[in-house]
């Protein structure tokens, strides 16, 4: 095990994703139903493939799934879901750059970079027949995480912190 990155994390050759713990509970913090955010989490991580987000068609039809089961919370977990776990890979990221002897870069770059990937996924989500309505669930996730980043930061590295990463 290597221990590495601005956050001291411990790195090793496996990604991770916050369990659904600590998406529930951010999704609480934001108003959204636990019962929804289960089931949200489940569309995104067991349904389909697996963080379909690269994906457009997969990015789609996650988003109709929870649009269908949740309406506008369904697409504000959703997308609470997708940016949770690019925080996650971005942080991994980091822990790597500095096992590496490279700079890491700062929470507000991971932050930045983060959210511009969350508005890229609306490109993906071209058809949509509830696209306004996606916008504006996505605007209300990340201004709630540019609000709060270093408590979900936190709450991110303190879930992996006693782990292997």
């Amino acid at each position: 095990m290597i221990v590495g990155g601005i956050f001291g994390l411990k790195v090793a050759e496996v990604s991770f994703m916050p369990k659904w713990r600590l998406h529930n509970k951010i999704a609480s913090e934001v108003g959204i139903p636990e019962d929804l955010a289960t089931k949200v989490n489940c569309i995104i991580d067991i349904e389909g493939i697996h963080d379909g987000r690269e994906i457009p068609k997969v990015l789609l039809n996650d988003a109709r799934k929870s649009y269908e089961i949740g309406g506008y919370d369904g697409l504000r977990a959703f997308f609470l879901h997708h940016i949770l776990d690019r925080f996650a890979q971005k942080l991994l990221g980091e822990a790597y750059r500095e096992v590496w002897d490279k700079t890491p870069r700062s929470e507000k770059y991971i932050l930045k970079t983060t959210l511009n990937d969350a508005n890229d996924w609306i490109n993906s989500l071209k058809g949509f027949e509830h696209i306004g309505k996606a916008k504006e669930a996505l605007g209300e996730v990340t201004a709630y995480i540019e609000r709060e980043y270093k408590k979900v930061m936190a709450s991110i590295v303190s879930e992996f912190g006693d782990e292997k990463i």
